[in-house]
């Protein structure tokens, strides 16, 4: 990490504070309750309204949050996926700062995307469970769709070395998602350790993306099919 020594301190610095945050943004999302929840029908209906309102704001102040650490510390996932397909391969891969810079813009492209995708999907499944007041397993499947999505994050970071363009790299996520699912899984819950949870996460889910993908990679001996949808695309879909 020697060559990116300042941007790493600024970088987990920030992630550290905003860490802290967004575990304060969690614990509060399971607070309060809603007088109307008792007048009946109108009160259910009312109280649902506002709780699906009230899920919405705070998922996407506390994704927002999750997913900016990555941004912020993507020096630390950049360096990790690389380094370690560097050690099980013996290649030599792009890790300067041009590459880097690269990434880092491609981050904040895939974050969006992870984001607006994670909104979509607990919107839908929100609205799918409510009429059967299956709580908990609306609560299991919210948390897969947010561990998939953090995931996919992660892994792109592997992907993109093999110049997949976001739209493939989700679609390469999709047929692993088995991987996805645990290195998000790993990094959602290692997030939530106070303080060096935001800086240690990135670090293993880095390191298990690469190795995992590279194994599966190595099996199948054939990434083709990622990119034969795309050969009447343009160049400018973002990579």
């Amino acid at each position: 990490m020697g060559a990116y020594r300042w941007l790493t301190k600024v970088g987990l610095f920030l992630a550290v504070l905003i860490g802290l945050r967004y575990l304060s943004v969690i614990f509060d999302s399971f607070g309060g309750s809603d007088p109307t929840s008792q007048l009946g029908f109108i009160g259910h209906a009312s109280s649902a309204l506002s709780e699906t309102r009230s899920m919405i704001v705070g998922a996407m102040e506390g994704e927002a949050m999750k997913y900016l650490i990555l941004v912020l510390i993507e020096v630390v996932i950049f360096h990790f996926v690389r380094r370690t397909l560097m050690i099980v391969t013996g290649d030599e891969i792009d890790t300067s700062f041009k590459t880097f810079w690269k990434a880092q813009r491609r981050m904040i492209g895939v974050v969006i995307f992870s984001f607006v995708m994670e909104l979509v999907w607990k919107v839908i499944i929100g609205v799918v469970f409510w009429p059967f007041g299956l709580d908990t397993s609306k609560q299991v499947m919210l948390f897969l769709v947010s561990s998939f999505y953090l995931g996919f994050a992660i892994v792109d970071n592997y992907n993109e070395i093999y110049h997949m363009t976001i739209k493939q790299s989700a679609k390469y996520a999709w047929q692993y998602a088995g991987v996805t699912l645990i290195v998000g899984l790993i990094m959602y819950l290692l997030m939530y350790i106070p303080v060096v949870g935001p800086i240690i996460g990135p670090c293993f889910a880095a390191v298990i993306a690469a190795l995992s993908l590279h194994f599966l990679t190595t099996v199948d001996q054939n990434m083709e099919w990622v990119f034969a949808e795309s050969d009447d695309e343009p160049d400018t879909i973002a990579s």
